[in-house]
């Protein structure tokens, strides 16, 4: 029998005995794949196990083994100005052209402060009766083109929308709810379809889409470590005095925890059924390991 990270990039393996009747598909962290039957390596409440492939259910977590790491990429803050831009109108009595946020919940002040400080955005926020909204953007919306600025539309989306979860300063993921209506609506595709690039790449966000009459909105969240480690480190590049600094040791621990749970798994199996067992192991070794579910 050969164990191999197969063609989804998941550690299993071909067992010739097993009917090769369909296909099965799972969306597993907002990733859609599908296989047909094989024996899979799964982590499920606390243990290791080999289970069909066909069996895969809620709560198990797979081992996905991504050979190329992201580059290191820099925080490309002309994309915030633009994502600031993304919803605009025309004021027909003054002849001024607006940018809005809808559904915007932070603090004004202290918002405005950040972009100016941390982004050298100058520009006037203001919150009235009919919405909040930006003068001054010397940037206009356009569609992020390629993955070092698609990520930086992510974490501006992020940074207007959502928010990175922390407890002590410890990152345990991001999200966003992006409000999309009128022009933007054409955006879900182009968003959702973007998801999927990147999990093509081995980079995982999970989306669900809320609709309610003419109103979309768009909900998205990642613990995918290495989106997270280079979301922490552009905001610690931009944050404020004072404000808490990103960290995320408890998912460099988990990576270790992954490769010894796989090369303990490896060194249970019998080595004379398998021919190329150290092969994996170097495998392991050397790629960037993520569980999941």
């Amino acid at each position: 029998m050969l164990i191999s990270f197969d063609e989804n990039h998941l550690l299993s393996i071909q067992n010739p005995s097993l009917a090769q009747l369909k296909p099965y598909s799972y969306t597993l962290s907002g990733w859609s794949f599908s296989s047909f039957d094989k024996e899979i390596f799964v982590y499920y409440k606390r243990s290791r196990k080999l289970i069909n492939f066909k069996n895969l259910g809620d709560g198990m977590q797979v081992a996905y083994l991504k050979s190329d790491f992201l580059p290191l990429l820099s925080f490309d803050k002309e994309i915030l100005e633009k994502t600031l831009a993304m919803f605009h109108a025309f004021d027909e009595e003054s002849g001024q052209k607006y940018a809005f946020l809808p559904s915007f919940s932070k603090n004004i002040d202290s918002f405005q402060s950040m972009l100016k400080q941390s982004f050298g955005i100058e520009c006037l926020i203001e919150k009235r009766q009919g919405g909040t909204f930006i003068y001054g953007l010397t940037k206009e919306f356009a569609v992020p083109n390629g993955l070092a600025e698609f990520l930086s539309f992510i974490f501006s989306l992020i940074l207007l929308y959502g928010k990175i979860d922390e407890k002590d300063g410890e990152v345990l993921g991001a999200k966003a709810h992006i409000p999309l209506f009128g022009v933007r609506n054409t955006l879900e595709q182009e968003l959702i379809s973007s998801f999927e690039r990147l999990a093509e790449q081995g980079i995982f966000i999970s989306q669900n889409l809320l609709r309610n009459q003419d109103k979309t909105t768009l909900q998205f969240s990642t613990n995918d470590p290495e989106l997270l480690r280079l979301f922490s480190r552009w905001w610690n590049e931009g944050k404020l005095i004072g404000e808490q600094e990103l960290v995320t040791l408890k998912f460099d621990q988990k990576q270790a925890e992954i490769r010894l749970q796989l090369l303990d798994f490896l060194d249970s199996l019998d080595s004379t059924q398998y021919d190329n067992i150290n092969e994996i192991k170097t495998q392991i070794q050397s790629g960037l390991l993520k569980f999941l579910k």
